[in-house]
């Protein structure tokens, strides 16, 4: 009962949270703007504000227990900083009338540097410079990324089929990228409502109270109260297991849960695997090239012009007698595929996947790379069409927010909420076939956390290579 009590009080922040999660009498009521509460003690850990709310009579305001959690002054009225119409409307499990798609929201919209702040605990892996440092460095890997896929300073829009929906304002928005480490006690003194907290290996009353409510075991979080629709600019807090005692693993928690203030969804991209725990709990199983990365060689993000992808089972150490991390054992490989390409029974291979032109969004050229050990590759190349029918939500970071269609002719819908995205290209999955001297191979290009590759080899004889 008081986990239920305390759940209440934690809605009335209207709070979102993205979490890497290990497998492993109080009262509160919601009228209007008003929320009463018997509380009797909310302590903080050390260094933390502590405060007693003990009266049941007393008006509670949102705004002070945001003070008490945040630690950071907040002079802005309740109305403002508190909308409590989208108390269930912000990525909770409810009763089914939630809207989960504003916890994918991009944290900080528009071309001010956000500042945030590290703060590290005693049992951290890392002290306090270390700490900076992996946070800076995560930073500047994910503004090389969106730099490699042309999606810095690109203002949000509409898919294609919404090309006129903007925000209400009028103004054109992008993703934020800078982002510039201050002092806490600098942090404290701001009164924007767009702050950033670190808290590596360190927890505070909001962390301990959302996972004592909604997990056991957490790697990471990225904790966010309601999504601000006017300003576009969200404070928050990223925070980190004191548990992580691999400084390569965290590195790759902090890059993911980053990751997500950037608007990246789970499955986007290598470091974004939804399942994130089992892999980093197997990593002994894995090649530490995937630790502390973006994109694996297997798993990019997308289709790019020049680009080679590897296709292989992604980063498993080899057993004995087994093929290096990267190639594929030979045996594994279905006996009529090795026979049409002309490959031996035994040894390794390499195959690869490597994007020759993009015709646009719908055709591109395709060459399957084939590197056998001692022997000479063999170049298969196909023209790919895309085969997708249904328009799907897009994985590229965005928006879910009260949009204004500037082309309706009706007044209902000239208001709605709709998702905007940096980038809605859609390039997969594909259909086609490649060509190898005078045989013709029909293939299916895919993803499937990575680049999945099926061939056919006739009599409904498939080679699934990818996975």
């Amino acid at each position: 009962m008081k986990k239920l009590n305390l759940l209440f009080i934690l809605l009335s922040l209207s709070t979102t949270a993205t979490e890497t999660v290990s497998p492993s009498s109080s009262t509160s009521y919601v009228s209007d703007l008003k929320i009463t509460t018997t509380l009797e003690a909310l302590e903080v850990v050390k260094e933390e504000r502590v405060e007693s709310i003990t009266n049941p009579n007393t008006l509670f305001n949102p705004t002070n227990l945001r003070n008490i959690l945040l630690d950071i002054p907040d002079t802005t009225n309740l109305r403002r900083n508190f909308d409590l119409g989208t108390l269930f409307r912000s990525g909770w499990s409810g009763n089914g009338g939630d809207s989960h798609h504003l916890q994918d929201n991009i944290w900080y919209l528009g071309e001010k540097t956000v500042s945030y702040c590290v703060k590290v605990g005693a049992d951290s892996i890392v002290n306090k410079y270390e700490a900076s440092k992996m946070i800076r460095e995560s930073f500047t890997e994910w503004k090389s990324f969106f730099n490699k896929y042309s999606m810095l300073e690109k203002p949000l829009k509409a898919n294609r089929r919404r090309a006129n929906l903007a925000f209400p304002d009028g103004l054109k928005r992008s993703m934020t990228s800078n982002f510039k480490e201050v002092s806490c006690n600098e942090l404290k003194k701001s009164k924007k409502g767009e702050e950033l907290v670190f808290l590596i290996g360190k927890s505070n009353a909001l962390i301990d109270l959302y996972k004592d409510l909604a997990t056991e075991n957490a790697y990471g979080l990225a904790l966010r109260k309601g999504y601000n629709h006017t300003t576009y600019r969200n404070s928050g807090f990223v925070w980190t297991s004191p548990e992580i005692k691999d400084v390569e693993v965290l590195k790759h928690v902090v890059l993911h849960e980053i990751g997500h203030v950037f608007g990246m969804k789970h499955d986007s991209v290598h470091v974004m695997d939804e399942d994130l725990v089992d892999f980093l709990e197997a990593k002994r199983k894995h090649s530490k090239a995937n630790l502390g990365v973006i994109e694996s060689k297997s798993w990019k993000y997308r289709l790019v012009e020049g680009q080679n992808n590897l296709l292989s089972k992604k980063g498993k150490k080899p057993r004995r007698r087994a093929c290096s991390v990267g190639l594929i054992k030979n045996s594994s490989i279905p006996k009529i595929a090795r026979k049409k390409l002309g490959m031996k029974s035994y040894g390794c291979s390499k195959l690869e996947l490597k994007v020759d032109e993009i015709l646009g969004a719908k055709k591109f050229h395709l060459t399957l790379i084939l590197n056998q050990a001692a022997a000479r590759s063999k170049n298969m190349s196909g023209l790919f069409k895309s085969s997708r029918t249904k328009p799907r939500d897009s994985m590229s970071p965005g928006v879910f927010t009260k949009l204004t269609n500037v082309d309706a002719t009706r007044p209902r819908r000239k208001n709605v909420h709709r998702r905007i995205v940096v980038d809605g290209l859609f390039d997969l999955p594909a259909r086609g076939s490649f060509k190898l001297g005078n045989s013709e191979f029909p293939a299916r290009i895919s993803y499937d956390k990575g680049l999945v590759v099926e061939l056919n080899f006739g009599s409904n004889k498939w080679w699934v290579v990818g996975q």
